[in-house]
Parts: C-alpha cells; sequence; structure tokens
C-alpha cells in the first residue's frame, strides 16, 4: 500500500519513514504559542509490516517518533524529519508483522507526548480471532456523537480495526469540522488502531471531497494484481484471512463502470487467494426501512439492481452500510430473498449469502417504518455501533448502546464451532475497587451452574480475594465480578475453568490462570477540595491556565451542583440564574515524566469540557463553541464515573504545579452535578514510583505444540531494585521465576501471559504478551548465516537466510534485527541476504525472524563479535557524529547523542558501554 500524495512531494526520508510537507491549502499551518499536538496521533494505512502515523502541531516543529518493540528509553529506533512543520506524517515501514509497538512523538528532538502503541497486522492466511467495530453518521460533534465515542474507548476489549460507514463530518464535510467532528471524539481509538473510512454524501459538500482526501491517507494501490483502484475514495485491505473491501456509493455505480470492475476483479482475487471472509463497507444501503427507504429512494434501488448482483455473486459474507440513522440487520439473504429465517443464527454453505447490517446511528438518531422483508431485527430512537468477534469459523456480531446494552447479539458459521473460549481481558473497576471486569473471546453460557458464568466458584483467586457475585452482562461476553477491594500497586492472579460457550457442541474454556494489577496513582481525588466560579459571566480567557488567579473564586468540595444527592457543595441559586459552573484544582508533580498513564473520571449532570493547563482533553454532552450561555446538549445523570483516557496528552504535564480545569453545563432539567477525578499512573501519593515490568517472547503466533522462549530482563524499577519477578503463561501450568524461560502450549489457542514484577519497596506492576498457537500446516523454518570471518568496524558483515521456507509451499517474510539501534533505520533489514556495517566493537546479538502465511514465526540469533576500534573523533557533519568521551562517561545518565542527516537519534548510554568494553 502506498500513501504518497503526488501533490505533496518532494518527501523527506526519514530513517525508515516518510515525512510529508504540506502545501494543501485544505492542511494548513498553525501560528505561534508553545507547541502542543492539536491532533492525533492517528493511524493510518496499516499493513503487515508497515503503518502511517499522523498528527499537527500548534506551531512548526521539527517532527519525530521513536517506536520499538518495547518502551523506551532506549528505544529500538527514532525517525524524525529535520524540516519545521505543523503537519507530520511518519511511514513506518520493515516491521514485524502482527506484533505489538510501543511509540511517542517528538518537537525539536523532546517528548512531546505519552506513550501509546499500535499493532501491525497478521500476515493474509493467519486464521487468528480479531475484533472490528463500524458505524455510520456519526459527525455531528455533539453529546448523541460523544456518548458513543467515549463507550467505544472504554470498552474492556478494544477492536483490532474500525470502519467509519460515511458521513464522518456534519453538515457538508467542511475542514473547520473535522477536528470536533471527528478526530476529537475519536482521538483516544485512533492513536492505537485504525478507522478505516468510507465517503458519505454529506462528506463531500466541501469542494468535493478535498478535505476528505486531504486529511485521510488511504490505499491507491489495492485491488487484483495489475488493477489498483486508482483512489482513496475506493480500496481494499487484508486482516488476516478476512478481505474488507470499500465502496463509494456516493455516486451512482453502473454495470461496467471503472469502480464496478475495479470491485469485481478485487474480489475474484480474494477468492484466487483463499480469503475465508469477505466484507464489504459503504455508506448507503442496498436494503432499509429507516430513515432512509430502499423501496423508493432511486440511488439505493441503483444499488440494488447494480451492486448487490455482484458482491452476492462473488461471494460477500457481510455487507455493513450507514445512511439510514438506525441499526438494522437482515437474515441471511440472497437474490432480494431470505434463505435461512431464523432469527440470529445462520450457517452459509458455498459461496451463497449475504448478512446486510445498517448502522448509521453513530451520531444521529432517528425512526422509520421498518419491517423491511429482509430485515431479522430493526430499531430507532437509538445511538451506537456494531460490534464483530471474527474467527476461522464465525462472525458473532451485535448492536452496542452507549451504556453498553447489548442489542441482536447474532453469529454466521461456516463451520461448527470448536475452538475453546478464552479469556481476552481483566480490568478493576468500582469506586472501592471492588469490582472485577472478566471478558471472554466469545458469548458464553449464563447462570449459575456448573458450566455457567455466573458460578462464582469458577473464579478463583491466589491470596485470598472473594468473589461475592458473578453477573453476565447483555452482550453475553463480560461478567462482572463483585469482589473484596483489591489494593493499589498490588498484583493479582485470578484463575477460571468451566465456563461453555453457546456452541452445539459447548466447549469449555480452556484452565485459564493470569495476573493484573492496581497501578499506584496521584493525581485529584474524589471528594476533593476544588475553587469554583458561578457562570453569570465568563471569567476570562486564561481562567483554565496555571497563573490564573482564582483567589475571589468560591472553595467547595466536590462533587458541586444542586437537585440530586450527589454533592458535596450545593448551588441553591443556579437553577434560572446561570447555566454554567467553572471549577479549577491546582496539583503539584515532582516527577511529570514518571507518569505513564493519564485518565479523567466524570460523574456529571448534564455536560462538561475539561482542560490541563489550558489544553481541552476531554468532553461530554457539550458541542464545540461553548460559551457560559451554551447549554448542554441534552440530559445525562449523573449516574457513577465515566473514564476517559486521556494519556495523549501525558505531555500537558510538567514538574511542579498544574491544573486541572472543568467547566460543566447544565441542560434545563431540575438539577445539576460536576464530580472530576483525574488519575495519573506511575507514581504512587508518597512519592514512590512502581517497577515497570517487560515482557518479551522470541515469537508471538506459532503451531501447536508451540515452543516460546520468554525474557523479563528488560524490567526496571526507577527508584529501587527488582525484588522478584513471577511469569504465568496463560494455561494450566505452574508460573516460572526464571528471567528467561521456555514454555510449549500444546493446544491451539489464544493466550495471554501476564508477568508480575515486584520491587523493594513491595509494590508491584504487570506487564502482559499475547501468544497465538494454531494447527494450520506446519511452521516455518529459519536459517541465519554469517559470511563474513573475523568482522571488524566499519566494514560490512554479510549475512544469509537462503534456505529458510515454508514447508506448506506458502510465502515468508524475512525480518532482520542486528542489536545495532545506532544505527538506526540500517538496523532491521527485510532482504533474504543483507549487509550490515558495525561502528563499535562488542558482542551482538543478531536475529532473524521468519514468518510464513498463516503467521507462524520461528527465530534464529546468532552472536557476532566483531572486533576493531571505535572511531576516535567526531565526523565532519556528514552522516552521523559521536562524541566517543561521552559515551565512555561513568555517568550512567549520559546520552550518546547521534546527528544524522536525517535526524536525531538518542541511544541509551548503558548500551553503549556493553558495545565500547
Amino acid at each position: 500500500m502506498t500513501l504518497i500524495k503526488k501533490s505533496l512531494w518532494p518527501p523527506v526520508l526519514c530513517l525508515a519513514a516518510v515525512a510529508l510537507l504540506s502545501t494543501n491549502p485544505f492542511r494548513p499551518g498553525f501560528a505561534g504559542g508553545q507547541v502542543s499536538v492539536i491532533r492525533g496521533p492517528y493511524l493510518q494505512d496499516v499493513g503487515v509490516v508497515d503503518i502511517t502515523i499522523v498528527w499537527q502541531t500548534s506551531v512548526a516543529v521539527a517532527g519525530g517518533v521513536r517506536y520499538g518493540r518495547t518502551p523506551g528509553p532506549p528505544w529500538d529506533f527514532n525517525a524524525t524529519n529535520p524540516t519545521p512543520s505543523n503537519l507530520h506524517v511518519f511511514r513506518l515501514q520493515n516491521l514485524v508483522p502482527d506484533a505489538g509497538y510501543s511509540y511517542q512523538l517528538t518537537a525539536d528532538g523532546a517528548a512531546l507526548s505519552g506513550l501509546d502503541s499500535f499493532r501491525t497486522y497478521p500476515p493474509t492466511n493467519s486464521t487468528k480471532p480479531f475484533r472490528f467495530i463500524a458505524w455510520g453518521d456519526s459527525g455531528t460533534g455533539d453529546g448523541l456523537q460523544l456518548n458513543v465515542s467515549t463507550s467505544l474507548s472504554q470498552l474492556s476489549t478494544p477492536a483490532d480495526l474500525y470502519l467509519g460507514l460515511g458521513d464522518l463530518v456534519y453538515p457538508s464535510g467542511e475542514l473547520e469540522d473535522y477536528d470536533p467532528n471527528f478526530f476529537k471524539p475519536y482521538v483516544s481509538l485512533m492513536r492505537q488502531s485504525l478507522l478505516w473510512t468510507a465517503i458519505g454524501n454529506h462528506d463531500v459538500g466541501t469542494g468535493s471531497a478535498a478535505p476528505y482526501l486531504a486529511n485521510f491517507y488511504l490505499p491507491t494501490d489495492t485491488g487484483a494484481p495489475g488493477h489498483p483502484s486508482g483512489s482513496e475514495r475506493y480500496y481494499s485491505f487484508d486482516h488476516g484471512l478476512t478481505h474488507f473491501v470499500c465502496i463509494d456509493s456516493v455516486d451512482n455505480i453502473t454495470v461496467g463502470d471503472e469502480q464496478y470492475n475495479w470491485i469485481s476483479d478485487d474480489l475474484d482475487d480474494a477468492t484466487a487467494r483463499g480469503m475465508r471472509w469477505k466484507i464489504v463497507y459503504t455508506h448507503k444501503p442496498p436494503y432499509t426501512k429507516g430513515t432512509h427507504d430502499s423501496d423508493v429512494e432511486n440511488d439505493l434501488i441503483a444499488l440494488q439492481a447494480n451492486l448487490v448482483p455482484l458482491t452476492e455473486s462473488k461471494g460477500v459474507d457481510l455487507f455493513l452500510s450507514g445512511h439510514s440513522h438506525n441499526y438494522e440487520r437482515s437474515y441471511l439473504a440472497a437474490g432480494g430473498s431470505v434463505l435461512q429465517s431464523h432469527p440470529s443464527d445462520y450457517t452459509k454453505v458455498g459461496t451463497i449469502g449475504t448478512i446486510y447490517v445498517v448502522s448509521g446511528c453513530g451520531g444521529k438518531s432517528g425512526m422509520g417504518p421498518f419491517g423491511h422483508p429482509l430485515m431479522a431485527y430493526s430499531v430507532g430512537q437509538t445511538t451506537g455501533v456494531s460490534v464483530f468477534d471474527v474467527t476461522y469459523n464465525e462472525i458473532h456480531g451485535y448492536f452496542m448502546e452507549p451504556d453498553y446494552n447489548a442489542r441482536d447479539l447474532f453469529v454466521l458459521r461456516k463451520a461448527p464451532d470448536t475452538i475453546a473460549p478464552r479469556v481476552t481481558s481483566v480490568t478493576v473497576e468500582g469506586s472501592n475497587n471492588d469490582q472485577l471486569h472478566v471478558t471472554f473471546s466469545e458469548p458464553m453460557q449464563g447462570g449459575a451452574g456448573t458450566s455457567g458464568a455466573e458460578n462464582v466458584s469458577n473464579y478463583i483467586f491466589a491470596g485470598g480475594t472473594t468473589v461475592n457475585s458473578a453477573t453476565l452482562q447483555s452482550e453475553a461476553r463480560t461478567v462482572v465480578l463483585q469482589t473484596s477491594a483489591f489494593t493499589v500497586g498490588s498484583a493479582y492472579i485470578l484463575f477460571v475453568r468451566n465456563i461453555t460457550d453457546l456452541a452445539s457442541t459447548p466447549n469449555t474454556v480452556a484452565g485459564t490462570t493470569l495476573s493484573f494489577d492496581l497501578p499506584p496513582t496521584t493525581g485529584v481525588p474524589e471528594n476533593d477540595t476544588w475553587r469554583y466560579f458561578k457562570g453569570t459571566s465568563f471569567p476570562g480567557a486564561t481562567w483554565n491556565t496555571v497563573g490564573y488567579d482564582d483567589a475571589s473564586w468560591f472553595v467547595g468540595q466536590t462533587g458541586i451542583g444542586y437537585g440530586n444527592g450527589n454533592n458535596n457543595t450545593l448551588l441553591n441559586d443556579m437553577q434560572g440564574n446561570y447555566l454554567t459552573v467553572y471549577a479549577r484544582r491546582v496539583f503539584n508533580l515532582p516527577d511529570a515524566g514518571s507518569a505513564t498513564n493519564l485518565a479523567l473520571r466524570m460523574s456529571y449532570d448534564d455536560g462538561f469540557v475539561a482542560f490541563i493547563n489550558g489544553v481541552e482533553v476531554a468532553r461530554g454532552n457539550v458541542s464545540v463553541g461553548q460559551n457560559e450561555n451554551t447549554p448542554a446538549d441534552g440530559s445525562h445523570g449523573a449516574e457513577g464515573f465515566e473514564l476517559y483516557d486521556i494519556s495523549g496528552y501525558l505531555g500537558l504535564l510538567g514538574d511542579g504545579n498544574n491544573v486541572l480545569a472543568v467547566e460543566g453545563h447544565n441542560y434545563t432539567s431540575n438539577d445539576f452535578s460536576l464530580h472530576p477525578v483525574l488519575e495519573i499512573v506511575g507514581q504512587d501519593p508518597a512519592g514512590q514510583q512502581a517497577p515497570t515490568a517487560v515482557l518479551a517472547s522470541d515469537v508471538q503466533s506459532a503451531n501447536a505444540p508451540a515452543n516460546v522462549t520468554f525474557d523479563t530482563t528488560s524490567s526496571i524499577d526507577p527508584d529501587g531494585t527488582i525484588q522478584n519477578t513471577l511469569l504465568l503463561f496463560g494455561d494450566t501450568t505452574l508460573p516460572s521465576s526464571n528471567a528467561v524461560v521456555a514454555h510449549t502450549y500444546n493446544d491451539p489457542g489464544l493466550y495471554t501471559a501476564t508477568l508480575i514484577v515486584t520491587d523493594d519497596q513491595g509494590l508491584q506492576s504487570v506487564a502482559e504478551q499475547g501468544v497465538y498457537v494454531h494447527a494450520t500446516g506446519l511452521p516455518p523454518t529459519a536459517i541465519l548465516n554469517v559470511n563474513t570471518e573475523a568482522p571488524e568496524t566499519g566494514a560490512p558483515v554479510a549475512f544469509d537466510a537462503t534456505g529458510s521456507h515454508d514447508p506448506d509451499g506458502g510465502d515468508v517474510s524475512i525480518h532482520w534485527n542486528f542489536d545495532d539501534p545506532a544505527s538506526g533505520a540500517a538496523n532491521t533489514s527485510q532482504e533474504v541476504s543483507p549487509t550490515h556495517t558495525y561502528t563499535f566493537p562488542g558482542s551482538y546479538a543478531v536475529t532473524v525472524l521468519v514468518t510464513d502465511d498463516e503467521g507462524s514465526q520461528t527465530g534464529q540469533t546468532r552472536n557476532v563479535n566483531i572486533g576493531g576500534n571505535p572511531p576516535p573523533v567526531a565526523g565532519d557533519g556528514a552522516g552521523c557524529s559521536l562524541s566517543v568521551g561521552a559515551a565512555r562517561s561513568a555517568d550512567p545518565a549520559l546520552l550518546a547523542i547521534f546527528l544524522c542527516t536525517f535526524g536525531l537519534l538518542i541511544w541509551n548510554a548503558n548500551r553503549l558501554r556493553r558495545r565500547l568494553n
């Protein structure tokens, strides 16, 4: 896939990245002031071995992104663009397939953001299960959209990818509406996963969709070999054995036109490549009786006549759309007729039959006559998203409303389900840390029977934690355990057993042992003392900044409001006199850089906008452009705390005083409440820092029986020492306390290995590593040869993976890591026979990782001893320069700084001294 837009050339190559400089009028710069991220970061055009990261800054800076398989410092790579710009677009390449990466944005060489992460896609024949979520008609910027986006950001099991089904920006796709109506609502999602977009009729209203095409970096080279789309308005991509096709339905599609022929060839190619599932997504639906009517609207009738026969003849399994502001889902259908009339359970035989889903209520809501003869389920006057869990044999789907209520659970099968369910996540919840949300990979059996998910004896804790009740939620995947309270800074071990799924022959959850922790936090607690200002007037433009003088403001304990029992400070004069309350809380951080996560918990009635140090970080139920007289967008009850992950704004925090500022907006109700809580993870209130657990494995996907080597040696404690580690493998075997341990998984499935690290203060942290074990084919063979005897510094070393292959006859990808971060992008290669030149003597652990087309991985490692001497002096400015004296310094905190032609790379001196000594 390629992202380069011809009007934006020339690009600047930048350490395995491509940085694009904007000359497009729809990508404006921003003037003056302190640098901050004003859009993003957001991921685009994710592939098996590459990804694009985009963001905008308030002022022009030399942007960069640090990234690696584990969080730095030291980072594996540091890509930079030395040319200052407001727009930053980096294409990261030569990545490992189906692998997690951490990344951090930089400005002029300094950290600009907190830590974020992404995951590359699996190879095209991978059978690994995944989740995707789709919705359309969302771009309102009002409370309906924000409620939906908030619920998405709080899912215990996030999606691997998201689909936007058009009408992303109302009213007409104007440039200035993209931030409030699209990028801000989904900022927490798009930092870590890609929202693939389809264009809608409201998105083309400005400049023939020029803002849409300018803001998104979508592929133009996808399709059948020799027949690329050549357009960002329609394209395709794979996620494992699932093939997604985005169709432009804004303009009429006619038989034999350019897009029609591309769709036909693309789907034929997907069939030829053995794709298990084919999913089409677009904006306009061929079948609906909601706020639009496919029986009377000519453009929808044309889709039935022209597009539907094509997609059905090519074996499309799911056809997703928006446009109607409601939710509808069909039976398994073909040719305008129902093939299987069961309300929720379908088995597709051969290639015949498609399920049509209309999910056009991501921000809009409406009704219709409903009752379309193909539809098995219809609902209006609601908002929400469609959730799909995909395995090799099944797709489970449901519609999720903002309160997490699940409607319309259905399944499409291609073969019987024989895979044991797994626990995919556990999270601590509840105001007293006395709830645990346990999420499974598929719908589970309810009830308190022996195999029921609500049987408390099926959940066993090591160390005495009590389970008082277990409640299966409406989506049948998440169980809420009411427990004794969990302790901050401690780790816990949970064993799950006996529970079965809903298959005709039920599968029992594989006995699963996993761990989790509750990290230490500081920030602004519940029921804290704040300063507040009654919104009879506006308090001034700087009211939300640290230096603002709030001495004349009222003082009170949160919650602040009237008319319900949630408030400690009563505003008896608010009703009928003012709509808005402004509140501030200054807090001190001795070491802001130690923070790892940032979360805002809000209990509010009816709307709010939150700021940290003057920059907006979250809003709920209040449209953009508010002032003191702006009401909330509607009624919203303060029925508990809602979580907003604002870790992307960690860069706003500084050592010393900071301020959390929140404005609360009332609707026309008889009550009001404002109760913010800020949680800064990584340092407890006493100033003690928890250890950082780091868990790595040599492979993440393998054939059963799978031999996996885990490495815990990168775990650190920033203010002490690590006393012990405990590694749980996610199966029924005993844990290990070894730093490096080999483990065998005998049975196929998804496993989550978890590492508990305890420091000398008794604080604990947990790290996870997923491993997918499957029974498809055979693992690849990895060959690693070094073809140079007694290599010296400055001389190229030849490596060779010739002979690496897939015994099943499939393609393989090669990924080299030369254990030489100082070389920047040259530290990795995807060539079969690369060369690499080392600058410093020492022992280097060179690894070749071979991945086959099913995603199985086999690695080989060889130590290469480099002789000779390091360069004695810095270079003349051409290429890179290094101060060797600095690198040899006894100060362990000193960094060796490489100033390179294409950017700035910082390498930890501890690692450098290992090479020099």
